[in-house]
């Protein structure tokens, strides 16, 4: 089986490279009702009568027509923790396994399986976009959350699998936050090479386009904000600058990859680690000093 692994991105303990950050965050249509879902690329493919008899769904609903049915082409047989015994992996469109029923979103499930059936050893609501093996009988992959149901947010979310005895361990170990009004695009140049910064002013905003806007409501108005101001930085913050854009004043602004830190006036709180996650966004360039050293 081929894994593929987004080594540059999941512990960032190497170097970002912009390109890497320009395939990850690539201009999707928030309506395109996860026409973008195909079947994993990864582990061996799921047989339905197979799945079936271990009392899994093998069917999608009228929701999801348009994607290639049937459902079992979302299932994988991987082994996750390196022990020899492959677990079972759905990653895909949102699915109740309650009732096989189905909805918006997306959703990841892993299972063991045992001699009594399949046992439930982890669950997101996203989808895998990434695996690929590590050292130390372990895997690494990166979880994707496209926004659901009207929601602006996005993330990808870094996790380690690795054997934890009875249960598989499953560890965050960080991720990615933005929106998908930032991934719309509005760079004009992408950066061969990031450049590292610190915020030098006092308070700094971090908008979802590159333009300070302030007053023509928008995606944000569903919670109460009428601008594109996404989160307020602070002195001292640091961060990468990947692409940039000038606006119509001439105004030169960085799509920059932060640190992780506790913003201000964040436009999402809920569910979200803050500390474990960098935000996407625009920042203008006039107190982002350059720094040397690689973040």
């Amino acid at each position: 089986m081929t894994l593929r692994i987004l080594s540059l991105l999941i512990l960032f303990a190497t170097p970002v490279h912009a390109q890497d950050m320009r395939a990850l965050l690539s201009p999707r249509d928030p309506d395109a009702h996860y026409s973008y879902l195909k079947p994993p690329s990864f582990g061996i493919p799921a047989d339905s009568q197979w799945l079936a008899g271990l009392g899994l769904c093998d069917a999608l609903g009228p929701v999801y027509a348009h994607l290639s049915r049937p459902v079992h082409r979302f299932y994988r047989l991987l082994d996750l923790d390196t022990d020899g015994h492959e677990e079972l992996v759905y990653s895909g469109p949102y699915l109740n396994l309650s009732n096989c029923g189905t909805g918006e979103g997306t959703a990841t499930y892993i299972w063991r399986l045992t001699a009594s059936g399949p046992t439930e050893q982890f669950r997101a609501y996203a989808f895998i976009q990434e695996i690929g093996a590590s050292e130390h009988g372990s895997t690494h992959a990166t979880l994707h959350y496209p926004g659901c149901c009207g929601e602006f947010v996005m993330t990808w979310t870094f996790i380690r699998i690795a054997s934890g005895g009875n249960r598989l361990a499953v560890d965050t170990t960080n991720g990615i936050l933005t929106t998908w009004m930032t991934v719309q695009g509005g760079w004009e140049r992408w950066l061969e090479t990031p450049i590292p910064f610190v915020v030098t002013r006092s308070r700094y905003n971090l908008r979802y386009a590159p333009v300070i806007d302030d007053t023509s409501g928008g995606p944000l108005e569903m919670v109460g904000r009428s601008s594109n101001l996404l989160a307020v930085f602070h002195a001292g913050d640091r961060g990468l600058a990947l692409a940039e854009s000038h606006d119509t004043t001439g105004r030169l602004w960085w799509l920059v990859l932060m640190d992780p830190a506790i913003p201000d006036s964040s436009v999402t709180t809920s569910a979200i680690d803050l500390l474990r996650y960098r935000w996407v966004g625009w920042m203008s360039s006039r107190y982002l000093r350059r720094v040397t050293g690689i973040n």
